[in-house]
């Protein structure tokens, strides 16, 4: 009704602006099956705008996608987890009505590993193992280390740095993108792998480099407490109980160490021979890492049934204990 000259109109969804149109109509594609939207419009002056028009809701028409359906093909599957974590780096579009699966209006690892859950439907929780809570991030002048007091499945961090290489032994799947002068770091276990939480390297970076920010997911995709620490990472040297124990055909030997230094892993019968070299001597930087003995001799042999010593050895430390193969 004003005598002014109208230029055109604002267009509003949901009070947040999405477009200026000079036309007097509009037509929204940007929306998702079944999810209500509500509506208004400003008039566009030379000398500014006008206030908003009356409110007009609408429901979109179908029926609404399933939680996590990333690809609208009917099911939850590894596709979803990818274009989920595409969502997260930056790379891809996201929808937060199908994607934001803890509803804390962003989406990040936490429902990443929420999906993962999905896709396994649920995940088994050994209740020998306790529930992680609380991380540990260490840095040095050049690398980054993480521990914490469970099982880790995700972890989202956005790095400041020039150069960045991610430790390629981390088990679990790693998606980093560069965009505007931070590195955004993906690890999960897109098959419902994960992390053990005892000082493991991340990785390293220039000498310069500062984290801005750091998510980290137990196994039930909810955050662990997080603090970053500049203290030394503590020098352990650390060999655990093989498991299974007793074992059939093959057992996992675990192993941690605090420094980077040379270490051996060899396997022992009870006389003290030497029956089989896991480790010779190699070069490991400080971290926790895993071995898998199938029984067999250093010539290719099944041993018999009995118990073997298994010795963890560095330059100045040495760590031994007891297995048993029963067949």
């Amino acid at each position: 009704s004003d005598s002014r000259e109208v230029e055109g109109y604002f267009v509003y969804r949901d009070d947040a602006y999405i477009t200026f149109t000079d036309e007097l109509g509009y037509s929204d594609s940007d929306i998702s099956e079944g999810i209500e939207y509500c509506y208004h419009v400003t008039a566009v002056y030379e000398e500014g705008q006008s206030g908003p028009s009356n409110t007009a809701c609408a429901i979109a028409a179908g029926e609404p996608g399933m939680m996590g359906d990333l690809n609208g093909d009917g099911t939850l599957n590894i596709l979803d987890i990818i274009i989920m974590a595409n969502m997260t780096l930056g790379s891809q579009e996201p929808d937060f009505s199908l994607a934001d699966l803890n509803d804390d209006g962003d989406i990040n690892i936490l429902d990443i590993i929420t999906l993962v859950n999905m896709v396994l439907n649920g995940r088994s929780l050994d209740f020998g193992d306790s529930l992680g809570t609380k991380a540990m991030i260490y840095e040095d002048e050049t690398s980054v280390f993480i521990s914490a007091d469970g099982q880790i499945t995700g972890i989202q961090m956005v790095v400041i740095t020039d150069i960045l290489s991610m430790n390629e032994d981390i088990p679990l799947t790693v998606n980093t993108n560069y965009i505007n002068g931070e590195h955004i770091i993906l690890i999960y276990g897109a098959s419902g792998e994960t992390l053990s939480g005892d000082k493991f390297r991340l990785f390293t970076a220039s000498a310069d480099f500062e984290i801005t920010s750091v998510i980290v997911a137990n196994v039930l995709g909810d955050a662990m407490g997080t603090d970053l620490t500049t203290t030394p990472l503590p020098e352990i040297f650390e060999l655990s109980q093989n498991f299974p124990n007793p074992f059939n055909p093959s057992t996992e030997i675990k192993f941690t160490v605090g420094k980077d230094e040379l270490v051996s892993l060899n396997i022992y019968d009870i006389q003290g021979r030497l029956v089989s070299s896991l480790i010779d001597n190699y070069f490991y930087s400080a971290g926790s890492y895993k071995m898998n003995w199938d029984g067999k001799n250093k010539y290719g042999t099944q041993v018999p049934s009995g118990m073997y010593l298994y010795k963890l050895e560095s330059s100045n430390q040495i760590v031994t204990r007891k297995m048993v193969l029963m067949k």
